[in-house]
């Protein structure tokens, strides 16, 4: 922007006086004198730059090196499975027999951590329909399944003419054709191809259209978006590290000592001391001359712990992991048992348990079901689905107090006629488990006829107004 000349006139002389830049007027607010608001501002020169994505082996290494890394991708998987699911409509849970001479729930767990960690993986079906691998798959002709192979993102890639480009089918624009690189091969033709219909597929962190396209079409690494903590808290710990080495240190005064390095005795001073480290091992004393004065100091760690807090909580912070899950550790503060922050970890458990892995869940059952040679005969159950166990683990003393307040519940329906004591005793005691809902059942009581409800309706109002019923007259 151009300067602006302040003139002055005097005695019909124009002179310059000063020069000063004008900038535009900035909304908000803003001190001439703190300069804040203003491009004088501190905050001002702080911008947002934009990492690179991390690369495999930055990935692979971070993985196989630091356990907070390794932590952070294997913690969630390893919720997801630890109890285990159910699939109602198989109660021979014929579809689990098969997960398990499959060895399915472990490259399941595979797929979800190298998803973690990579950015995306795919794992390849091989199922026997008759056709190859990079054919559609046809589910009416589904003999076997034989086995799963998992690929962490970077052993995958396509291109353009590896996508659906009719405008009007259903997966326009997505993948119809995986190429996969083993690890070890080499060469142009040391990959193979697959149909999508042939894999489960998991992509990442989800980040924009724009990112993705930079990315090769992935999504990021879980680890991306925490590495400046992680980075950070490592060196924590590593300066911890550091300061308990240094904890208790001693300091030795010699009288003379400038004196003997001025005149080049510096050996005079080795021989010192290596004859005081001689004694001292030898008979545990250090032998010191009168003038000589050996003294011990200890390093102070006041508030360390609670800087470390502070940085494990950023770490947490960005992974949604509490710090009891993470670190084994509860964070501090009065009364802090963390079931707040439980509860928040496993409704975030469930939610990718939703998002992740019951969408390879029902595509391996289905696949299961229809296999002509399986246990199902090829004929899928009209009605099933797959049902996760419960994440979260009461303690006795809560059974016992859900229990009792169900008893008193169902003792007064029950004695005001709107339960059954059947209904109840089936529902709550009739099945493995205590049942936490009364199921009503057909038969045990008849139904009311409309007059009937009616003419109750009538008496209640009557009775609440004082009226007589039936010989008898209500006082309020």
């Amino acid at each position: 922007m151009p300067a602006i000349k302040i003139l002055s006139k005097v005695n019909n002389d124009t002179s310059f006086i000063s020069q000063r830049r004008v900038y535009p007027r900035v909304d908000g607010w803003n001190n001439l004198f703190t300069g804040m608001g203003t491009l004088h501002d501190k905050r001002m020169s702080t911008t947002f730059s934009a990492k690179s994505f991390m690369n495999e082996m930055e990935l692979s290494d971070l993985y196989v090196d630091d356990g907070i890394a390794k932590r952070i991708v294997d913690i969630i998987p390893d919720e997801m499975l630890k109890k285990g699911f159910e699939i109602e409509g198989d109660e021979a849970s014929l579809v689990q027999s098969t997960l398990e001479e499959l060895g399915a729930l472990h490259e399941i767990e595979m797929s979800l951590k190298w998803n973690r960690l990579f950015g995306g993986a795919v794992c390849v079906m091989g199922i026997d329909d008759g056709g190859k691998l990079d054919t559609p798959l046809n589910e009416t002709i589904i003999r076997t399944l034989d086995f799963l192979r998992v690929y962490d993102r970077f052993r995958v890639q396509w291109t353009s003419n590896d996508l659906y480009i009719d405008p009007e089918e259903k997966k326009y624009g997505k993948v119809q054709w995986y190429t996969i690189y083993p690890v070890g091969s080499y060469g142009v033709n040391s990959g193979f191809r697959v149909h999508e219909s042939r894999c489960l597929v998991l992509s990442g962190v989800s980040i924009p259209d724009q990112a993705r396209q930079l990315n090769q079409g992935w999504g990021a690494s879980y680890l991306q978006h925490c590495y400046d903590q992680i980075r950070d808290l490592n060196d924590v710990y590593g300066g911890l590290g550091h300061i308990v080495q240094d904890f208790v240190f001693g300091t030795l005064t010699i009288q003379n000592l400038q004196e003997l390095m001025a005149a080049g005795k510096e050996q005079l001073v080795k021989d010192r001391l290596e004859l005081m480290d001689l004694s001292r091992h030898m008979i545990n004393t250090l032998l010191l001359d009168e003038r000589e004065t050996y003294t011990k100091h200890a390093s102070t760690v006041s508030g360390l712990a609670e800087i470390v807090e502070k940085f494990v909580q950023a770490v947490c912070m960005v992974t949604g992991i509490p710090m009891r899950k993470l670190i084994g550790q509860q964070g501090g503060g009065l009364n802090n048992e963390g079931k707040g922050e439980s509860d928040d970890f496993f409704d975030m458990i469930q939610e990718n348990q939703q998002k992740d892995l019951k969408p390879l869940l029902e595509r391996l059952t289905k696949i299961i079901m229809l296999s002509k040679d399986g246990y199902f005969k090829g004929i899928e159950p009209e009605d099933w689905k797959i049902k996760f166990n419960p994440l979260k683990q009461t303690s006795e003393t809560e059974d016992a107090t859900v229990k009792k307040t169900n008893a008193e519940a169902d003792c007064a329906y029950v004695n005001a006629g709107v339960l059954d004591a059947a209904e109840v005793a089936e529902s709550r005691f009739g099945g493995d488990t205590y049942g936490k809902q009364i199921v009503l059942s057909i038969g045990v009581r008849e139904p009311m006829p409309m007059k009937d409800k009616i003419s109750l309706s009538k008496d209640k109002n009557k009775e609440e107004k004082g009226i007589e019923i039936k010989g008898k007259k209500n006082v309020k």
